[in-house]
């Protein structure tokens, strides 16, 4: 949701999200993460833009006793701490907002790393040419 004041500008809808740059691992969980996010929602035949860097890990907290290895990935989660910048058309002009951001990426349990955590697969492809949609 994206909101000012009172004023609700996006509730739902369709977004594409890209990771961008390398790709880190969690030294306990195994579970990796990318220096980046790019978050794009049509918005007022524009887009709306939400961009994230910087990421770096906060916390690699486990849920279990099991060891991860190639195949597996350990349940539990890391917390990123990144910069954020969000950048909205409006009709007066692009408003743009920047700040620190602090998000998560949980794994609830020992599952193939594949299926818990795709991206690992992709380390060697150039990040910025991946590309989901997604819609919430």
């Amino acid at each position: 949701m994206l909101a000012k004041d009172s004023e609700i500008r996006l509730s739902t809808g369709e977004f594409e999200d890209s990771f961008v740059g390398d790709i880190h691992v969690g030294p306990q969980s195994g579970n990796g993460w990318p220096d980046g996010f790019l978050i794009e929602a049509p918005y007022n035949g524009d887009m709306i833009r939400i961009g994230i860097s910087g990421n770096h890990l906060l916390s690699d907290a486990l849920n279990s006793d099991q060891q991860p290895d190639d195949e597996t990935a350990r349940p539990g989660y890391i917390r990123l701490g990144g910069d954020i910048r969000v950048t909205v058309p409006l009709a007066g002009g692009t408003e743009v907002a920047t700040g620190n951001i602090i998000h998560e990426m949980s794994f609830s349990e020992s599952i193939p790393k594949a299926e818990a955590n795709w991206l690992l697969q992709v380390q060697t492809r150039p990040l910025a040419s991946i590309r989901r949609k997604g819609g919430r």
